[in-house]
């Protein structure tokens, strides 16, 4: 049976295109307003969230193993000291499509060896000129996989074997398993919402303790929280959203607070009131520790 519940507002609208949330080793909450190049600082005591600017996109904010932090930007990332100094920048694609709209950074997470991923992908969003890349700690960039139109939301099991990977408009979540050196060595499709009749786009995804999926429909104004079962993947939990664009989603550490961003990308102005605001809502399982750069 579907439990289902309804997220709740935890912070006003603070966001245009709101992406990537993160609990961090220290329980502090961050998140992305990706397409303004932003990273903030969630207070979870209510007050209003602090916001650093970093470049023209901030797709992904993670902890590094040394202190401070790694965060995706357009076409690079940007490695912060301890003291939120840029230490140094790393390359990771050239945006040679420019003419076609330009290729950016998206989604991504680090491995249990510390190895960061992040995906890129046409600006248009409607072209498989995409590649899902892998920056080990010696700043090696790696292409991994390529064709994919809208990577997003990584996320490796909680023991480590697996990782869940999504590219938007297939409607599909897929598995992929990773060897010791990092070589993807198997790719296969997990979670079909046409097969699970589930409206919306999988966009953000992070994994429970019990080894639960969830995923934030795009579209749908819902998170859907999957498991594995005899036939398939069945869905066990729905958390709606009063917001369409539900772009990613992070679970509590050892707690079972759900984080939820949104998004009003190309909604009219004031189609959706809780457009960009941050959500939140209990989960029945804790969440797993957010893996480090180890760069």
């Amino acid at each position: 049976m579907l439990v289902e519940s309804v997220a709740t507002p935890f912070t006003d609208v603070v966001t245009h295109h709101g992406e990537g949330p993160v609990w961090d080793e220290e329980g502090t909450l961050r998140c992305v307003d990706l397409l303004a190049g932003d990273v903030l600082t969630v207070p979870l005591d209510g007050s209003a969230p602090t916001r650093r600017h970093l470049g023209d996109v901030a797709a992904v904010w993670r902890p590094r193993t040394r202190g401070g932090a790694v965060v995706a930007r357009e076409h690079d990332l940007v490695l912060l000291a301890a003291d939120g100094s840029v230490e140094q920048q790393v390359p990771v694609v050239e945006d040679r499509q420019a003419e076609h709209g330009g290729i950016r950074l998206n989604e991504g997470g680090c491995d249990p060896a510390g190895r960061f991923w992040v995906g890129s992908m046409p600006c248009d969003e409607t072209r498989p000129a995409g590649t899902l890349y892998r920056v080990d700690p010696d700043l090696t960039v790696t292409a991994v996989l390529g064709g994919l139109t809208i990577p997003n939301g990584l996320a490796w099991s909680a023991d480590g074997r697996v990782a869940f990977h999504a590219d938007s408009p297939t409607r599909v979540v897929s598995r992929l398993v990773v060897d010791e050196a990092g070589d993807l060595v198997e790719r296969e499709p997990w979670l079909d919402l046409d097969a699970l009749d589930v409206d919306g786009y999988p966009d953000g995804l992070t994994v429970d303790a019990a080894g639960g999926v969830w995923v934030a429909l795009w579209g749908a104004g819902s998170v859907v929280r999957c498991e594995d079962a005899p036939g398939g993947p069945v869905a066990t939990h729905r958390v709606r959203v009063p917001a369409s664009q539900t772009s990613a989603v992070a679970l509590e550490p050892g707690g079972t607070r759900l984080a939820i961003t949104t998004s009003a990308k190309q909604l009219a102005p004031g189609a959706e009131p809780l457009a960009g605001a941050l959500f939140t809502a209990r989960a029945p399982f804790p969440g797993v520790p957010v893996r480090p750069f180890a760069g």
